[in-house]
């Protein structure tokens, strides 16, 4: 096993076991830092297939940003947790077996191929010599050249939110009912001889399972608000991880381009279901999804 090989298992247990805590801890704030544990672990497998734009993106903008949003929000709010766990272990049974048909059905696909081990290289005339560019520049290209008015929508798209946000905070509440608001070329050699290396497949069966998580975690709290976004938040970063490896390895950056995107789009829903969340406990004093009925008018 090289050393690339290692580090990819050791980031991928600890995002799932991260990904695990975030769905089953009692504790809302514990369930936040161990989010932003996976997210820490996801940049780092990005920064494995060479995406260190996005890498960088993800602790900027996630970690810095949304999950200190996250953070503060939980910490505002004096939410009852012995509410919010009531029914947990009683869809345990359907939670576990959707999470587990939908890692069956990634499987069954999984199998069937992408075992690249190589990125694509892209073909070059008799006689040039490729040109080396840096991710950040090549991202660049591509989203100031044919993804130039998607960036302009993104970038409403986020002003939108915020301004939302805001309104929906600020909102006053009609009675007076309630509480008070508050590059790998190496292989390593394993059994029978065979030859094993770092492959399509590995992160997308990652991503496969963090999914499945996501899965489990939704229906597992789906009176928790909080944990019920922070579960999407997972999803999210599933796709963004397929995203990621089939633009590593087959050479093609129009991937890490969409993984902009839903970045962008899952910042902006965050922003919204926080303050809904804030708009939710300041009428009713709770994050109980059944609740959200009442915010009607």
């Amino acid at each position: 096993m090289d050393v690339k090989t290692g580090f990819f298992y050791l980031f991928s247990l600890v995002l799932l076991f991260a990904a695990l805590r975030v769905v089953t801890a009692r504790n809302p704030v514990h369930a936040v830092l161990y989010l932003m544990l996976a997210f820490s672990q996801a940049s780092a497998l990005w920064l494995l297939l060479q995406a260190e734009f996005l890498a960088i993106t993800l602790v900027l903008v996630y970690l810095g940003a949304v999950m200190v949003l996250f953070l503060f929000v939980v910490m505002m709010l004096d939410i009852n947790l012995d509410t919010m766990r009531e029914g947990f272990w009683k869809h345990f049974p359907l939670a576990a077996t959707l999470g587990a048909l939908v890692a069956l059905e990634m499987a069954a696909v999984l199998m069937s191929g992408f075992r690249m081990s190589q990125p694509v290289q892209a073909a070059l005339a008799v006689g040039q010599a490729p040109v080396q560019v840096s991710n950040s520049k090549a991202l660049g290209i591509l989203l100031y050249t044919e993804y130039l008015m998607p960036i302009q929508v993104a970038a409403a798209i986020l002003l939108v939110a915020m301004i939302a946000a805001i309104a929906l905070t600020l909102r006053e509440r009609k009675d007076s009912k309630g509480a008070a608001a508050a590059g790998c070329g190496r292989r390593c050699s394993c059994k029978g001889g065979q030859v094993m290396a770092l492959t399509l497949g590995h992160y997308l069966a990652l991503g496969a399972m963090l999914f499945a998580l996501a899965v489990i975690g939704i229906f597992l709290n789906r009176k928790n608000l909080i944990v019920l976004l922070m579960a999407i938040e997972l999803m999210l970063l599933a796709v963004n991880m397929n995203f990621v490896a089939f633009s590593h390895y087959l050479g093609d950056m129009h991937g890490q381009v969409f993984v902009f995107f839903i970045l962008t789009v899952a910042a902006a829903e965050s922003a919204i279901g926080l303050a809904i969340l804030v708009l939710l406990f300041r009428n009713k004093n709770s994050i109980n999804v059944d609740e959200l009925n009442s915010l009607k008018g």
